[in-house]
């Protein structure tokens, strides 16, 4: 399947090299393409530093992997054609930082996820701690960095509903996956001690709602980085 996905490689806009420097962070810009069932994906920034893009789906299989060198700026256009509806995350790394965009793809249709901010995280937290069972309450899900290198999952307002929790590293090795059903809350802590040093998702499915959080593992250190939602 990985050969049914092409990238056409152009020459990045010049809006976007014009202001590249050293100080300034890698942008990026990914939008589904007006005229095929694709993504087009620019960068800007990227000063000359190797830098990684990786396409994962929700079951931490890898269908592309490019490395860009040499480069301050790029251009491409994904070919999505043949590939099974389901969620998917593109992820992008290289020396000054990293940056993730999940989404999900039904037949002709695209929907990205939204990324939850400080505030709304917060919110949820409170919610966490002080919620109560209601019908019409949405999933709430907090990732906590735990002693021992582990990772802190918690959620509420399941609602009994089929729960998917997986994790999966940006290379697509496949960490931990727990199903649970019939259950309102879900806490537990996952034991990283065995897990490599890297960037990895946790996937979380139930009902209506989809969360992906990155995460980064190193050395005796478990960094909780961006989240990003879907509710359907």
């Amino acid at each position: 399947m990985k050969k049914q996905i092409i990238f056409l490689i152009t020459a990045i806009a010049m809006v976007f090299t014009l202001n590249a420097n050293s100080i300034n962070p890698v942008i990026v810009s990914i939008e589904k393409s007006d005229d095929a069932k694709a993504l087009e994906i620019r960068l800007a920034n990227l000063e000359m530093k190797h830098t990684q893009i990786t396409l994962l789906d929700a079951e931490g299989k890898s269908w592309y992997f490019h490395n860009v060198s040499k480069d301050v700026g790029y251009s491409a256009k994904l070919n999505l054609e043949g590939m099974p509806d389901n969620d998917y995350v593109v992820f992008i790394k290289n020396k000054k930082g990293q940056h993730f965009q999940a989404f999900s793809m039904e037949g002709e249709d695209i929907t990205f996820f939204q990324l939850q901010n400080a505030g709304s995280i917060k919110n949820l937290t409170a919610s966490l701690e002080n919620y109560e069972m209601k019908e019409t309450a949405q999933l709430i899900s907090k990732v906590t960095a735990e002693m021992n290198r582990s990772l802190g999952v918690r959620i509420a307002n399941l609602k009994e509903a089929p729960t998917t929790l997986r994790l999966f590293s940006d290379g697509g090795t496949k960490i931990q996956t727990e199903k649970v059903a019939n259950e309102h809350a879900y806490a537990k802590n996952w034991d990283l001690q065995n897990v490599a040093d890297g960037n990895y998702f946790l996937y979380i499915e139930s009902g209506n709602t989809t969360v992906v959080q990155s995460i980064k593992v190193k050395g005796n250190n478990v960094e909780i980085g961006a989240v990003q939602r879907l509710d359907f």
